[in-house]
């Protein structure tokens, strides 16, 4: 970014989009670094240490405005006037750049669209603005045609796992799990493994899973009641249950050479296997997608679980 401002190529605004959790204001941010930072080192990355840098991590840098809005489901005409058209002349304070970040802006009104509008036609050229959205298809023509969009993908598990174990801390098990049931969203990853109630719920099915031939059939009809009277997320039980069945498909087909979600289970993924026929994995994973079905279909609860936990015992003879 601090190279396309030196080089006059900078956009003067830029669309971010991506579903929540994907790291969308981390991005801004870094942008940002990149721009103010005082003491960048010779690639042009941001130093994090100089004045500039501090003031931008702090969010109290005077150049960075963030747009704000008292209805939480809208981002009204008088939001985007009072803090952006009224204030876009006023030069930067400190620095030769002045930053607009509008987050959730698929939130402002069409008539907010508009008013943005006259600051994205003719900004002064010390402005960028940093558009953040996770539905792009609620903005109008005329915005998306004036920004250079920036599309957050989805990452892949390892760099998710290596984030939340290096970056973050997080025990190398949590970190297998949470990355695998992320699909590829590195916020909601994090999420997961810093929530005490997904660790709770990933703690019973745990054990469910690795004792499928030693409970009783009203061991399961208890736990399955358990988990919808407690409010548990059912489709997290069922995604946790899903990719138990899916190590042990991989544990019949490729032995100790597959990639595992639950890798730290090895010895019970083993045992699991060998005690299953070829194809029941496949069978219960079907059962899954019938009984999360019925849960989007508003089919009782307590009947749903227990008839798919009554399967998953059955597999297991």
């Amino acid at each position: 970014m601090r190279s396309l401002a030196h080089a006059g190529t900078l956009s003067h605004a830029y669309l971010l989009t991506g579903e929540r959790g994907m790291g969308k204001k981390t991005l801004a941010q870094e942008i940002c670094l990149s721009l103010f930072c005082s003491s960048p080192d010779p690639l042009g990355c941001a130093c994090r240490t100089c004045p500039e840098c501090k003031k931008v991590l702090s969010g109290n840098h005077p150049d960075i405005i963030s747009v704000t809005h008292s209805k939480p489901a809208a981002i009204g005409v008088d939001d985007i006037r009072e803090q952006v058209n009224d204030t876009v002349d006023i030069k930067p304070y400190s620095r030769d750049r002045k930053v607009y970040i509008i987050d959730e802006a698929e939130k402002m009104t069409p008539q907010a669209q508009n008013a943005l509008l006259k600051s994205l036609e003719e900004p002064p050229a010390y402005v960028s603005m940093l558009m953040l959205c996770s539905d792009e298809k609620k903005l109008l023509d005329t915005i998306l045609s004036r920004c250079e969009r920036i599309r957050m993908d989805r990452i892949p598990e390892d760099m998710i796992r290596e984030f939340l174990t290096v970056e973050k801390g997080i025990d190398r098990e949590t970190a297998d799990i949470c990355a695998a049931f992320s699909e590829g969203n590195p916020g909601r990853a994090l999420t997961l493994a810093t929530s005490d109630e997904f660790k709770n719920t990933y703690k019973k099915v745990l054990q469910l899973l690795k004792n499928l031939n030693t409970m009783d059939a009203s061991q399961f009809l208890e736990l399955a009641d358990e988990f919808v009277a407690d409010g548990t997320d059912l489709q997290e039980v069922l995604d946790l249950i899903s990719l138990w069945f899916r190590d042990v498909a991989v544990m019949k087909a490729l032995g100790e050479n597959g990639s595992y979600s639950y890798r730290g289970e090895m010895a019970a993924l083993r045992k699991t296997a060998a005690g299953l026929k070829e194809n029941t994995p496949a069978e219960v994973l079907s059962e899954i997608e019938k009984t999360s079905k019925r849960l989007k279909a508003n089919v009782n609860k307590e009947l749903s679980m227990e008839l798919l936990f009554i399967k998953m015992k059955e597999s297991g003879r």
